[in-house]
C-alpha cells in the first residue's frame, strides 16, 4: 500500500498550461454532466481530525447515470477487494457475501438508497460524475485560486493541476466538531477526457485541527456500454437469501416513564444527582457548544431559569459530544447563563434516547417524564414556560 501511495502522489511538472483555473474547472463540470456511464476504481485515504495515521478504503464501481438523478446514479455495481460485491438497480440494494454464500437484500420498503447516499461511495460517484463545480462562487471574497494551472502526470495519465481555497468560513459541521474555518482543495483533471483523477481536501477547524480526504481514481473508463443486468444479482443454487431487517428507530422516552437516574460533576467537581431535585420540576437540556440550534435556544432556557428561580424548578444543561478544546462552563459564563451546567453527558444522553440536539426533557415532581421537546423553534421559550406553569400547579 505504501508503494502504491508513493506512485499515486508522484507528480512530474511539465511545461505548458491549459487555460485559466476557472476554464479547467468548467470544462471538467461539462464533461461530468455529459457522461452517461463510467467504470472506475477509487481509493479513499482519510485522516480524521485528531488522528495521526490515514486509513484507506477501495471500491471498484460500474455506474450508470439516470437522467432524473444527475448527481447520483440510480444504478451502481460495487466490487470489493475481498471478493464480495453489491448492486443497486434503483429499487433494491443487494450484497453477495461470497465466502458465506449469502445474498443480503434491502428492498424498496426499507429505503435502500441510503446504502448509497449514506456512504463515501456517494461522494466518490458525485465527484466523478456530478456537476459539483457549478456551485463554486468564483466572485465570492471567501474564494480564491491557489495558483496557476500546471501539467502533471498521475497514474500514467497526463493531467492538469488546479487548487483553490474557501477561507474565513463559519460552517457548522457534524456533532462533536468545531466550526470549519477553511477548506483547501486541489484536483488533478485528465487532459484527455476532462474527468477528475485525484481530489485532495484539507478542512481546517477553528481549533487548528485538520481533516484530510484523498480520492484517487484509477482505471477510469467512461461511456462503457453497460447492460442493466450488471446492476442486479441473481442468487445461484445453494445461495442463502436473507432480507435485511432494520433496527427500530430510537424514540424519545414516553410521557409517564420514570426519568432515568444520573450523576454528573458540575463546574466545581461536585457530584450532581437527579435525585437531588426530588419533589421539584426539572428541565434537562441536552446540548453542545458545537450545536447552533442549541445555542439559539439557550437564551430562552436561561430566561425560564430566571423567571422561576424562586419556584420549585431546577434547570440543568447537560453538554455532550464536545470537541477536546471546548469548555461548556466558560461558554455559559461568557453569555451570562446562570442555570446548572454538567459536562460529559454522553452516557446520560443514551439513557434518555437522545439522537438529536437540542433535546429537552421536562420531568414532573413525581420524577416521571412530563414532556419532551426536540429541536429549536422560535416559540420554544413560551411553549416550555406554559408546560412548567401547569406542572408547578399540581
Amino acid at each position: 500500500m505504501r508503494k502504491l501511495i508513493y506512485i499515486l502522489l508522484f507528480a512530474f511538472t511539465m511545461s505548458g498550461f491549459a487555460g485559466t483555473p476557472k476554464d479547467v474547472l468548467e470544462s471538467m463540470r461539462k464533461a461530468k454532466i455529459s457522461i452517461p456511464s463510467v467504470y472506475f476504481k477509487c481509493i479513499r485515504m482519510m485522516k480524521p481530525k485528531n488522528r495521526i495515521e490515514y486509513y484507506a478504503d477501495t471500491i471498484y464501481v460500474n455506474v450508470k447515470k439516470d437522467n432524473s438523478i444527475p448527481l447520483l446514479s440510480s444504478k451502481v455495481r460495487i466490487q470489493y477487494e475481498n471478493g464480495n460485491f453489491s448492486t443497486f438497480d434503483g429499487n433494491s440494494f443487494k450484497t453477495l457475501l461470497v465466502n458465506e454464500n449469502k445474498l443480503l437484500i434491502v428492498d424498496s420498503t426499507q429505503n435502500p438508497s441510503r446504502f448509497i447516499t449514506g456512504t463515501w461511495l456517494k461522494d466518490a460517484v458525485t465527484i466523478l460524475m456530478g456537476g459539483d463545480t457549478a456551485s463554486i462562487d468564483y466572485d465570492s471574497p471567501k474564494f480564491e485560486f491557489d495558483n496557476e494551472t500546471e501539467n502533471v502526470m498521475f497514474d500514467q495519465t497526463e493531467c492538469i493541476y488546479v487548487a483553490f481555497n474557501y477561507k474565513d468560513l463559519e460552517i457548522q459541521p457534524a456533532a462533536g466538531f468545531p466550526q470549519i474555518k477553511k477548506i483547501r482543495s486541489d484536483l488533478l483533471i485528465a487532459k484527455k477526457d476532462k474527468l477528475v483523477r485525484r481530489v485532495h481536501n484539507e478542512i481546517l477547524f477553528d481549533d487548528s485541527t485538520t481533516q484530510i480526504d484523498n480520492y484517487f481514481y484509477l482505471d477510469v473508463r467512461p461511456n462503457l456500454p453497460l447492460e442493466d443486468n450488471m446492476f442486479d444479482i441473481q442468487p445461484l443454487d445453494g445461495t442463502v437469501t436473507e432480507m435485511y431487517k432494520p433496527q427500530e428507530p430510537v424514540k424519545p422516552l414516553e410521557v409517564g416513564t420514570e426519568a432515568p437516574a444520573f450523576t454528573l460533576a458540575d463546574e466545581t467537581s461536585k457530584e450532581v444527582k437527579l435525585s437531588d431535585y426530588k419533589g421539584k420540576v426539572v428541565l434537562v437540556d441536552f446540548w453542545g457548544t458545537w450545536c447552533k440550534w442549541c445555542i439559539k435556544s439557550m437564551p430562552a432556557i436561561n430566561k425560564i431559569a430566571e423567571t422561576f428561580k424562586d419556584k420549585d424548578l431546577a434547570v440543568i444543561g447537560i453538554s455532550c459530544l464536545e470537541p477536546t478544546n471546548a469548555d461548556p462552563v466558560q461558554f455559559m459564563k461568557k453569555h451570562n447563563y446562570t442555570y446548572k451546567c454538567l459536562a460529559h453527558g454522553e452516557e446520560v444522553a443514551a439513557k434518555y434516547n437522545v439522537t438529536g440536539y437540542p433535546t429537552m426533557y421536562i420531568i414532573g415532581k413525581d420524577g416521571k417524564i412530563a414532556k419532551t421537546v426536540v429541536g429549536f423553534t422560535e416559540s420554544i421559550g413560551k411553549d416550555i414556560e406554559q408546560i412548567i406553569n401547569d406542572l408547578l400547579k399540581k
